[in-house]
């Protein structure tokens, strides 16, 4: 199984449970940037009860035979309003679940997704300009320069992003600091 393959299946499943979801982190940057490798699939969903997660990890389970994914970890990630996986390990292969909470920013980068075919399938990816928003907060909470890296890879590749959006939400999220940051790196 490829990546896209399993995206693609992650996605129906999703879609079948009528979660919303965007597809961010690597993935995403090669689509809205320069193509680059990911070891794994992250996903923000707007999970609203335990009985959806119940039923996802239900539903991923029964999609892939081999895989792992425990029902009580991501019980306790949409209580915790945090992350859960799901491994493939015969084709070794992970998805990441963050399950948003509800504020403002993480509700808007599923609200404002945008589709993008991938194999005959039209899946939903975090738009460029929140993945920027949301590089920097991962910037602000480990100073990877691989986020900023990958900021520098969308801004390079799309000539059309909405500066006043991104120029709102850096400021209204305190990333003032971290988009110096990734001026000098520029």
């Amino acid at each position: 199984m490829t990546t896209q393959k399993f995206l693609i299946k992650i996605a129906s499943v999703l879609e079948r449970l009528d979660i919303d979801y965007a597809i961010s982190g690597g993935i995403a940057v090669s689509v809205w940037g320069r193509p680059r490798y990911t070891a794994d699939i992250d996903i923000v969903v707007n999970i609203k009860s335990a009985q959806s997660v119940e039923d996802l990890v239900k539903l991923l389970s029964k999609e892939f035979k081999k895989a792992y994914s425990d029902k009580d970890l991501a019980l306790d990630a949409f209580n915790r309003k945090g992350e859960f996986n799901i491994i493939e390990p015969e084709y070794g292969l992970k998805a990441d679940f963050f399950i948003v909470p509800q504020e403002e920013f993480k509700l808007l980068e599923i609200k404002r997704a945008k589709k993008r075919k991938i194999g005959e399938k039209y899946i939903n990816f975090i738009s460029p300009e929140d993945l920027i928003i949301s590089k920097l907060l991962w910037f602000r909470e480990g100073q990877s320069t691989r986020q900023l890296e990958d900021i520098a890879s969308v801004i390079d590749v799309q000539t059309d992003l909405d500066k006043a959006y991104l120029k709102k939400w850096v400021k209204k999220l305190d990333l003032e600091k971290e988009w110096k940051e990734f001026k000098k790196l520029k």
